[in-house]
């Protein structure tokens, strides 16, 4: 059966030197759109007319061994150099796995004029640490029934941002990470959450340790400002049924990232274990 949520590595080789920005989210974002409407133009449509409901899907950053140089990444010949896609939708998942993937315009691609090669596509979690596919049952169930905790360690890979009340935030308070995850849950899994366990959110969970900095991402004239680092959020004054909730929306993280435009960059989020802070 294949999993209802999955995040998809594709690693990418350069056959000559090339130089690009730093920030290439959208860049990469733009071309996984345009590989869904070469495979299936009505497919692509749907993708796009979500209306209210958020995009089914993050792609991230484009990800290299190397230091950037002030605002540019300078890579050698023969480097590698990878990104991830992943999908919360299960119709989505089914159409990237059996259709997209199988039929990609070719090994080469383009990112931001640097030409590239298709190396690798995996979604298996043992060939890379940012691949994985999962169920919606499995995570109610890891959440329910398997080993929740109320200390929730969180590792903000990208930037990661909100906006709340006409106001940016660059940091992820928790009540705007839980309302993030269950809007996004809830647009997309056989199984709702009913929005009232969430609504007062204020003395439930708190942050009890955090080790962050902002960063930026510049598309052109815009610029957002976000979070990076880990963050371990603590559970208060609720039963054990809600804390496995929160645990289980937690781990859904890894596949929805967390607040805004995740569909180019920001957001990359993923359930750590407290001494297992593993880096993009």
């Amino acid at each position: 059966m294949l999993p209802e949520l999955i995040s998809v590595v594709i690693t990418l080789t350069n056959p000559e030197p090339v130089s690009f920005p730093c920030d290439q989210g959208r860049a990469l974002s733009a071309a996984f759109l345009s590989w869904v409407r070469y495979v299936d133009p009505n497919f692509s449509k749907q993708l796009h007319d979500t209306g209210s409901a958020p995009k089914p899907y993050t792609v991230s950053n484009l990800h290299t061994n190397t230091k950037p140089k002030t605002d540019r990444v300078f890579l050698q010949a023969d480097s590698q150099a990878w990104f991830r896609l992943t999908s919360i939708s299960a119709d989505l998942s089914k159409f990237i796995l059996n259709n997209l993937l199988n039929n990609l315009p070719g090994e080469k691609m383009t990112v931001s004029k640097s030409a590239f090669i298709i190396k690798d596509v995996t979604w298996n979690p043992e060939n890379h640490p940012w691949a994985g596919g999962t169920s919606y049952a499995s995570l109610i169930k890891d959440g329910l029934l398997g080993q929740s905790t109320p200390q929730i360690p969180l590792y903000f890979a990208s930037p990661t941002a909100f906006h709340s009340h006409g106001v940016h935030l660059p940091f992820p308070r928790p009540e705007l990470a839980i309302r993030s995850w269950m809007k996004n849950w809830n647009a997309y899994s056989p199984m709702k959450f009913p929005e009232s366990l969430f609504e007062d959110l204020q003395g439930a969970i708190g942050v009890s340790n955090f080790k962050m900095k902002s960063d930026v991402i510049h598309y052109g004239e815009a610029t957002f400002i976000g979070g990076v680092g880990n963050c371990t959020y603590s559970i208060v004054n609720r039963d054990s049924c809600w804390q496995q909730m929160i645990n289980g929306l937690s781990s859904f993280a890894f596949y929805a990232g967390t607040g805004i435009k995740t569909t180019i960059g920001l957001g990359q989020t993923r359930r750590m274990d407290q001494d297992d802070y593993r880096a993009l």
